[in-house]
């Protein structure tokens, strides 16, 4: 990718805090599956695993230091490494190709949504129905700024797996409203959703920024993730289960400078 991409791109970033309301658009009813598809859905084994998570991951970003004992470090830190201007760069994951799935209350809902979908909505869009933690960490630690590429995953025939497009947070974490909503494939059994202090899933708001021209595929990043190379340790080459994951900032700019050959 051309410096004169790059350049059009970091341009194209709405940075003024005018531009992004802090009030989020009223919750609505959406009989949509959580983005990512079957990487985000908890199961059985998931959730004893979440349940030992739960006790290592900083599960509130901004919440008083609290005396501990020492403990070893958790394998996937939430934070990603921050760039120069104090942003944060993301990995984000949602299905390519039509699944239908039934929700809790017997509707049929197809699990599709793609880049171009994103730029259709005319109002930021909830990043619901994360239900695993190391993903969901992830989120909390986002700020109202940070970039995000927007990861095509699945496919079959022409469609692989990969990177299609930018978008920007806009709107930092809060409890994810589908948690007990029957229509949507996030819903989760009372008991299991936390409460109104201290919600067990979360959400944040997410805007449209550049599509790709052609996608970086899954094979691409995996050809410069070796000992040494420029996308060692990338979080979604290593943890194809995290759905939300980190991208620090030689990654980031490597995949925006050498990878993406153009954007729209």
């Amino acid at each position: 990718m051309s410096t004169r991409t790059s350049a059009r791109l970091k341009s194209s970033t709405k940075a003024d805090p005018e531009e992004h309301p802090e009030s989020a658009p009223a919750h609505r009813k959406r009989g949509r599956d959580p983005k990512g598809g079957p990487t985000t859905k908890i199961t059985g084994a998931d959730a004893a695993a979440a349940e030992q998570l739960e006790n290592e991951l900083t599960t509130e970003v901004g919440e008083a230091a609290k005396p501990q004992r020492k403990r070893k470090r958790a394998e996937h830190p939430p934070v990603a490494s921050a760039s120069d201007d104090g942003k944060n760069y993301w990995l984000m994951k949602a299905e390519q190709e039509d699944r239908e799935v039934t929700a809790h209350s017997g509707k049929t809902i197809n699990t599709k949504f793609t880049i171009d979908d994103l730029e259709a909505r005319t109002e930021p869009e909830p990043w619901d129905g994360v239900r695993n933690v190391v993903a969901r960490n992830n989120m909390r630690a986002m700020k109202k700024g940070d970039l995000a590429f927007f990861y095509a995953s699945g496919g079959s025939g022409k469609l692989k797996p990969g990177i299609t497009g930018i978008m920007e947070v806009v709107k930092e974490h809060e409890a994810d409203f589908t948690v007990d909503d029957e229509d949507a494939y996030g819903y989760v059994e009372p008991g299991k959703r936390g409460t109104a202090d201290k919600p067990q899933w979360s959400l944040v708001h997410v805007e449209f920024r550049k599509k790709l021209s052609a996608p970086v595929a899954l094979k691409k990043l995996q050809e410069h993730a070796g000992a040494g190379q420029p996308l060692q340790g990338m979080q979604v080459l290593t943890n194809s289960r995290v759905s939300v994951s980190k991208v620090n900032e030689k990654q980031w700019t490597f995949i925006l400078d050498e990878l993406i050959q153009e954007v729209e």
